[in-house]
């Protein structure tokens, strides 16, 4: 049978459902997660959450109190406005600078009118824990296989834990947790046959940052209509909609943004992705400028520099070499193998110019679903290892160890291509017996 999104049901639904002993099971250990991760979420900082709700305070005021006018070089800071403000009030906190769509900040202005900040954040230290449990649980819906639901997310909890892929967001109140959550949403209704679903979610997620649209485009080469008229259709209505209520001249700045952020190369401990590891190779320490946000009591700092045409033309080359090949994948295979995306999610992030180690989650989570392609020993040692050299712990040793940071941005890069390499090698896997894990055709 196909369905209205043009793909096979039969190929992309998976054949029983979960007993009611494995959701017991699940249920438990969701429970003990969220448990965990809401301690681990409660005395977060959300100073990116904060970014969208000053956005928000100082929206009145447009660009000068939205964007901070990069000019072509991103160095990562607020509006000069958000630094006399945060010293004129004692902020004692690092202020980032806010890159999301002008929409974000009308919204944040309007939510600004009924809750403070406090309240905001204290929402978004349950928000995050659950959709973190979610994407998970996303992750083996879509995965499938034959193994155990309770064993996964065993695995799932301590490899959370462990690395700075799930813990870092969560300790910081990250908002990027929503929009992997969406991502993950949205492939799952793919491939549950609900395109429309799965459309709006990816439109939403696209409109808090721009690169899931990316995805769409895997969609038209599988041959997913309905996902992406969909998507196309929700994505148009909320462009509008941003134009509509923040004007057009603040979506100049905000592109002007991005424009400045991918002509720059940002080096940090938590930027892990290839500009970063070609600068560092090749370009004197001398020549980077540090960035710090000491000045309003921050603690964090990073080392920026202008690409070089070289840099920028390697980067372009690359990114339309690896997009091609994704395309021609998702045309040849119609992505009927889920792990197609956890692939996808990998190339997409670590050939963008600014990919903090968060936007590795929608990957990370289908790390468990190596080992029915990989068998136990093999997949767990990759699993093991792939959270070991994301762990702060390990990268940490490996500094006191060797006395230098210079191995991070090698040690952060090398656990990403791994990982990638991986998710490859399971493709080339024949795909296991499937598991049903969708309860039926629950339709959205």
């Amino acid at each position: 049978m196909i369905s209205a999104s043009g793909h096979s049901q039969e190929n992309m639904n998976l054949n029983r459902q979960l007993s009611f002993q494995e959701y017991l099971v699940a249920a438990v250990l969701l429970a003990v997660m969220l448990y965990v991760f809401q301690l681990m979420a409660a005395n977060a900082r959300f100073d990116d959450l904060h970014a969208i709700h000053w956005a928000g305070r100082f929206f009145e005021l447009g660009a000068a109190g939205i964007y901070a006018g990069s000019e072509g070089t991103f160095f990562m800071k607020p509006p000069d406005l958000w630094v006399e403000t945060a010293l004129s009030e004692d902020a004692n906190r690092a202020i980032y600078p806010f890159i999301y769509p002008p929409i974000w900040a009308w919204i944040s202005a309007q939510a600004g009118q009924f809750i403070s900040f406090e309240q905001m954040s204290g929402a978004f230290a349950w928000i995050n824990p659950v959709l973190v449990c979610a994407s998970w649980f996303l992750a083996i819906r879509i995965a499938g296989g034959n193994g155990s639901v309770g064993f996964y997310l065993v695995i799932a909890f301590v490899a959370s834990l462990a690395s700075l892929v799930i813990s870092l967001p969560l300790e910081e109140g990250q908002p990027q947790i929503i929009v992997s959550f969406l991502i993950l949403a949205a492939i799952e209704r793919d491939r549950a046959g609900r395109g429309t679903s799965a459309g709006l979610l990816l439109a939403l997620a696209a409109s808090i940052k721009l690169y899931p649209a990316i995805f769409a485009i895997f969609w038209l080469a599988a041959g997913r209509k309905q996902s992406v008229t969909a998507f196309l259709i929700f994505g148009a209505a909320f462009g509008l909609l941003s134009i509509a209520v923040a004007g057009w001249p603040l979506h100049q700045d905000f592109l002007a943004e991005v424009s400045a952020i991918s002509k720059t190369a940002l080096l940090s401990f938590a930027n892990f992705s290839l500009d970063p590891l070609v600068i560092y190779l090749t370009t004197p320490e001398s020549e980077l400028i540090l960035v710090s946000t000491d000045i309003t009591g921050g603690k964090a700092n990073w080392r920026i520099v202008e690409k070089p045409a070289e840099l920028r033309l390697f980067s372009g080359v690359v990114q339309a070499i690896a997009l091609a090949a994704l395309v021609a994948v998702a045309f040849k295979s119609k992505i009927t193998d889920p792990m197609f995306w956890p692939l996808a999610f990998v190339v997409v992030a670590w050939l963008s110019p600014l990919s903090w180690v968060y936007h590795y989650m929608t990957a990370f989570v289908f790390l468990p679903a190596l080992i029915p392609r990989l068998g136990y020993f093999y997949g767990l040692s990759a699993i093991i290892l792939a959270t070991a050299l994301t762990s702060s712990d390990i990268i940490q040793a490996i500094v006191n160890a060797t006395d230098s940071r210079g191995w991070i941005i090698p040690i952060s890069n090398f656990a990403i291509v791994m990982m990638g390499a991986l998710f490859i090698l399971s493709l080339l896997r024949p795909e296991p017996p499937r598991t049903d894990l969708h309860p039926g055709a629950q339709r959205l």
